[in-house]
């Protein structure tokens, strides 16, 4: 039996309530085909990236909670402490390189907290020293495939 309309806004301000404010669906139905795979940035460091999960290779995948493809960022939850961060991207017209990020909030105790102390961090006209006065990580290509590689 479908739910009566003032029973569905009560579930979902109630959902979003316990989510810290920020609902369950993303922003945008897809996470843009260059974030997904499986890469390697300008430092060595291995990453796999689904609409799910951002699993560094030596450390404790997040979970992806939100993402905005037009403001370009991510939101993701620490599963061990509940803490928050936000991930903001660009896009690169580089051969090599794909896309890079910003980590522009971390350890934040709030989805809302994430997403308000990452506002106006990242300058994507300028990645070499946008990522508050620091260059963006830029990531290329390992493999495709995360779903059936990593699981994510």
């Amino acid at each position: 039996m479908p739910l009566h309309p003032a029973s569905r806004l009560l579930c979902a301000a109630l959902l979003s309530a316990a989510c810290g404010g920020v609902a369950e669906r993303p922003v945008s139905p897809e996470l843009p085909g260059p974030l997904v795979g499986h890469f390697v940035d300008d430092y060595g460091e291995e990453r796999t990236v689904s609409s799910r999960r951002w699993t560094p290779h030596r450390g404790t995948a997040l979970v992806v909670e939100r993402w905005s493809v037009g403001e370009q960022w991510l939101l993701l939850r620490h599963p061990e402490s509940a803490l928050w961060t936000r991930v903001d991207w660009v896009e690169l017209d580089d051969a090599e390189w794909r896309w890079a990020f910003c980590l522009t909030s971390w350890d934040q105790p709030s989805a809302a907290a994430a997403l308000r102390e990452g506002t106006g961090v990242a300058d994507r006209t300028n990645p070499r020293v946008g990522c508050n006065g620091s260059p963006f990580t830029r990531m290329r290509t390992r493999w495709k495939g995360v779903e059936e590689v990593s699981g994510a």
